[in-house]
């Protein structure tokens, strides 16, 4: 009882203040025993957000794609044009040449990048290699 009571009095009294304490139990249930956190509050907020954007962009496009449909609904030259473009569609008098981009092949970007390391490990062991032998030739010597 005694180690308690001056437990107690080493506390300092803005510990045990009433308002302390009382605000110390709210935030404790507000964050730890209540349904729905302040944490996953705002989370939920920034996805809400997040999702109102991505709603935004999508009926942005709808918007511009409808506005592309009726472009090609009413111009006839507009239609033959995407159909010429989107399609490769051409007429009878005229020839069609494609020209394709050449793709990048990203695995030799990679295959360099593994060359320039595995010379760079086989000259580091050769390094080692002729550092062994060399210690080896003067230890040789010394006997």
């Amino acid at each position: 009882m005694y180690k308690l009571k001056e437990f107690y009095k080493k506390i300092p009294t803005f510990f045990k203040n009433k308002y302390f304490i009382t605000t110390l139990i709210f935030l404790i249930w507000i964050n730890f025993l209540n349904d729905d956190p302040p944490h996953e509050l705002i989370k939920n907020l920034k996805e809400k957000n997040k999702i109102e954007k991505d709603i935004r962009t999508i009926e942005e496009k709808n918007n511009d794609l409808n506005a592309k449909l009726t472009k090609l609904e009413t111009d006839k030259e507009e239609l033959e044009t995407y159909a010429r473009e989107e399609f490769h569609m051409k007429k009878e008098e005229e020839t069609l040449i494609i020209i394709k981009e050449k793709p990048r092949d990203q695995k030799n970007n990679t295959g360099n990048k593994n060359n320039t390391l595995n010379i760079f490990i086989i000259s580091l062991l050769c390094l080692v290699l002729t550092i062994g032998i060399i210690f080896l030739i003067k230890k040789h010597k010394r006997r």
